[in-house]
């Protein structure tokens, strides 16, 4: 049995609506295509921070883009402010070169919400990104964050 995410994504027929994968704090999203069993599949991701009241996005990207260029062979490409779910949010396009493997792109959007910091990633092969990064894009729009329920 799936543990109940706290949000929801309208995965149409490019996702798998169910996670292929859920963690304390995040769910991974496979194709519904067959064929991607090995390789490089496109994925997307949800991750979800609990976070105190007084910080502010501006801080929450910063914090993630250093670790992010900082680790990896990585570059970014482009970002923009956009809303997602409603609230304001940072969409980041980077491409990662790892010592293995094709170079991939990351396109994540950054947002605060219901007491938490959410990372939405749709992640491809650079090669794959045409044609699979418009149809994620418009998954991770689709992201509705669901109330925290209130402490008993």
């Amino acid at each position: 049995m799936t543990p109940e995410l706290p949000f929801l994504l309208e995965c149409g027929d490019a996702l798998e609506a169910r996670p292929r994968l859920v963690v304390e704090e995040g769910a991974v999203f496979a194709p519904v295509a067959p064929g991607w069993e090995e390789g490089f599949p496109p994925l997307l991701t949800v991750a979800w921070h609990d976070e105190p009241p007084a910080v502010a996005l501006a801080d929450v990207v910063a914090e993630e883009l250093a670790r992010c260029l900082d680790e990896q062979e990585s570059v970014l490409i482009d970002q923009e402010d956009v809303t997602v779910a409603g609230v304001e949010a940072l969409r980041t396009l980077m491409v990662h070169r790892a010592t293995s493997g094709p170079p991939t792109a990351s396109e994540q959007w950054r947002l605060l919400a219901e007491g938490r910091r959410w990372t939405v990633s749709a992640l491809t092969t650079l090669a794959d990104q045409p044609a699979f990064g418009p149809p994620l894009a418009r998954i991770a729009a689709s992201l509705r964050i669901l109330p925290r329920a209130a402490p008993r």
